[in-house]
């Protein structure tokens, strides 16, 4: 596929916007200081990690119109999700790094990647000569 879904379209210009807020929440949820939530269940930070890395990504997919700019999202992307880690250890006070904070980044990268590769097939426009 050589471009994004829907381009020059309105769904293209949501499908932006949504990248924008969603990456906006995912560093402020990253990098703002820490915050504690009486009664969350056990390891919900955990699932937010998840959702955090995974839904920018999955955005990502349906906005990056080349499949060669789609992989270096993707990768940087996998490349923050430790990284943030060690950031949030290292700089921020009352943050802490957590090795299973950053596995379940990466499988949200994953998770995302492939969901939005998925999005990306059914909402893209069919191509010339292309059967279905």
């Amino acid at each position: 596929m050589t471009a994004a879904a829907g381009t020059g379209s309105v769904g293209s210009r949501w499908w932006r916007a949504a990248f924008g807020l969603l990456f906006t929440i995912h560093l402020l949820a990253l990098y703002w200081p820490r915050v504690d939530i009486e009664g969350a269940p056990q390891d919900a930070d955990k699932w937010t990690h998840l959702v955090l890395f995974g839904a920018p990504v999955a955005a990502a997919c349906l906005v990056v119109g080349r499949a060669r700019w789609l992989a270096v999202v993707v990768a940087l992307f996998a490349v923050h999700a430790p990284l943030s880690e060690l950031v949030q250890a290292q700089f921020l006070p009352g943050r802490s790094g957590d090795p299973r904070d950053a596995l379940f980044d990466v499988v949200g990268v994953g998770l995302g990647a492939v969901v939005g590769v998925l999005l990306r097939r059914r909402v893209a426009p069919p191509r010339a000569g292309r059967i279905d």
